[in-house]
């Protein structure tokens, strides 16, 4: 955003600078998503789990 506010970026430049920006936290998350879906995947594989009534206790 500096250099585009300072004039050394067109805003076609900086446009296309934000969306790969947003692209990367995008990836970011849907890899976070993936990690923290196959840690429930490994612990319900293994036997764990909790029910309603645990959750609500604490």
């Amino acid at each position: 955003m500096k250099r585009y506010e300072a004039g050394n970026m067109d805003v076609f430049q900086y446009l296309v600078l934000e969306r790969s920006h947003l692209n990367a936290s995008r990836s970011a998350v849907r890899a976070r998503t993936a990690q923290l879906r196959a840690n429930v995947a490994l612990i319900r594989a293994l036997g764990g789990g909790w029910t309603a009534a645990n959750a609500s206790t604490k």
